[in-house]
């Protein structure tokens, strides 16, 4: 599962990095980007011109009887949603959070980042009633994820970017895109739980302890 992120660079940064047109003016960066919040997203048109946008983390979903907010997707079923075919996204984060039991009644929160730069997030978008949202896939775990949960995001190399937002790519083909990020290229560290209150965005949430 991948429920919390850090997206703290700022948005001229991020367009620049993934060479799209900043598409938004009013953004505050966040150590702590929970659902429904939004957050800098990248796409690309069938002109191959990219836009940054801001979207809202977890696409809305109602099925007879229920509604929720989607905010993974499993990897292994991307073959059957139209978004994988047609509206894939990049979720650019400068990390993101998972919680270790260390009894049953506690967890403990830790950072995930990469040694320097961004992980590029595979996800998908949709457009809502109230604007851009967009859900992340998810795939089996690394050996240092597997440690606090049996999911992690998918996370694209840098020469995958190019490939999985082109619109003529073929779907088959990116499937090879979900597999577990490599656990050497990840860092991690315990924090404190200033990240549980979706309240809090400064570095306070990413603080070593």
């Amino acid at each position: 599962m991948c429920g919390r992120l850090s997206s703290k660079s700022q948005a001229e940064v991020l367009a620049k990095l993934y060479r799209a047109t900043l598409s938004f003016d009013d953004f505050a960066p966040s150590h702590n980007v929970t659902p429904t919040q939004k957050t800098p997203i990248v796409r690309e048109g069938p002109d191959h011109a990219r836009t940054l946008d801001l979207a809202r983390f977890g696409i809305q979903t109602i099925l007879p009887g229920k509604s929720f907010n989607l905010i993974n997707l499993m990897s292994e079923k991307a073959a059957t949603r139209k978004e994988f075919r047609e509206r894939r996204c990049v979720i650019p984060a400068d990390g993101f959070y998972e919680w270790e039991g260390i009894s049953e009644k506690e967890k403990q929160p830790r950072y995930i980042y990469p040694p320097e730069g961004l992980f590029s997030l595979a996800g998908v978008w949709k457009d809502t009633p109230d604007g851009l949202a967009f859900s992340i896939f998810t795939t089996t775990p690394n050996e240092r994820i597997k440690r606090f949960h049996h999911r992690m995001p998918v996370i694209l190399g840098h020469n995958a970017v190019s490939e999985w937002l082109a619109p003529e790519s073929d779907p088959n083909e990116l499937t090879s895109f979900f597999q577990p990020f490599p656990a050497n290229l990840m860092r991690e560290h315990r924090v404190g739980n200033a990240v549980n209150n979706h309240r809090i965005k400064d570095a306070s949430c990413i603080a070593p302890i």
